[in-house]
């Protein structure tokens, strides 16, 4: 069991609530990243950028080997790619943190978080959607304030 869902365990049992990222919301952003790489001519270095769908650089990382006569390019490219994803997943739950605190921040502001008992309708897909998007205008979706509809 790797330490996020070890983490995620703990959550669900202590019964915490509050608006948070969770690994699954993570997960779907990563296997939505598309990954460019290079090699850097003349050297044994590989490139791999993470990018979102919208074509934001999540992070780029390197992979090489010492001995040219070792080099593999398809290696290079594997090793460079898993290098990307896993720094990508770690700055993803950063990026996800900033946006969530940002957007409950907002949110606050203009009054949409008194009296929030729901921060998804149950017949909305299940495609993740943070209360401070409906605050900044970015889409319009039924929520349960204060018991109503």
């Amino acid at each position: 069991m790797s330490n996020a869902e070890s983490l995620e365990q703990q959550i669900v049992a202590l019964g915490l609530t509050a608006p948070r990222i969770t690994p699954e919301q993570v997960d779907a952003l990563v296997e939505q990243l598309n990954f460019h790489t290079s090699v850097i001519p003349g050297t044994t270095t590989t490139l791999a950028s993470a990018l979102n769908p919208s074509g934001f650089e999540i992070v780029t990382a390197s992979a090489g080997c010492v001995s040219p006569e070792n080099f593999n390019e398809a290696i290079g490219r594997n090793h460079a790619i898993a290098k990307a994803k896993a720094a990508a997943r770690n700055e993803l739950w950063r990026l996800e943190g900033y946006r969530l605190k940002q957007n409950l921040f907002e949110a606050s502001k203009v009054g949409l978080i008194a009296g929030l008992e729901v921060y998804q309708h149950e017949s909305m897909p299940d495609d993740v959607m943070f209360v401070g998007d409906l605050a900044a205008g970015i889409c319009a979706v039924a929520i349960k304030v204060g018991g109503g509809q």
